[in-house]
């Protein structure tokens, strides 16, 4: 996987993050690596769970997540009136990490390779 190469992942239907359906009216796409990261790999999602990760890398997205996790239902529907429930943080936060590992393994993977060329050189 090209983490630089434009690409839209996962189902048009679903979001990537909460796994709520997207209708025409909440389907959008998200940065999944910020644009200023460079990063040109867009994730299906709907638009709270976009405007919930603003232009977070996914680690400081993860690291968000994991401190709402600890805010009652009531106080995270309040400040966040987007969502009609409280969405499943264990879910978006699974979903988050196991697409930045295979980022992450791709990019160690070039870096390598890149070293391979520089010592045959």
């Amino acid at each position: 996987m090209n983490p630089f190469k434009y690409k839209i992942l996962g189902n048009e239907s679903k979001c990537w993050y909460c796994g709520c359906y997207l209708s025409h009216s909440n389907k959008t796409t998200d940065h999944f690596l910020p644009k200023h990261l460079g990063g040109r790999l867009h994730v299906y999602c709907c638009k709270a769970c976009n405007k919930l990760k603003k232009d977070l890398t996914p680690l400081e997205f993860i690291n968000k997540l994991k401190n709402l996790k600890n805010i009652s239902p009531m106080m995270f529907l309040w400040q966040n009136p987007d969502y009609k429930v409280k969405p499943d943080f264990d879910r978006m936060i699974n979903a988050t990490k196991t697409l930045w590992d295979k980022i992450d393994k791709e990019l160690i993977k070039r870096e390598n390779e890149n070293k391979s060329k520089d010592i045959k050189s």
